[in-house]
């Protein structure tokens, strides 16, 4: 995936998904770097919020009959 910001795009890399105590905790790499990234429950419902849209739902449903790039 690509992360966008005024300072540049990167390549974002997920590598690894484990449960920790502080949440779902997701390791890759950006760019050169290793990365970490931590969901608390808070993000979790939020993101869940945001995937539950229809046009969100749609797309995810299609992706399995979508070729790919």
């Amino acid at each position: 995936m690509k992360l966008i910001s005024t300072i540049g795009m990167y390549d974002l890399t997920a590598e690894e998904l484990s449960v920790e105590e502080e949440g779902l905790v997701l390791q890759g790499k950006m760019g050169i770097w290793e990365a970490t990234g931590i969901f608390t429950p808070d993000d979790l419902r939020q993101l869940t919020k945001l995937v539950f849209r229809p046009r969100v739902l749609r797309y995810l449903l299609t992706l399995p009959f979508k070729r790919a790039n």
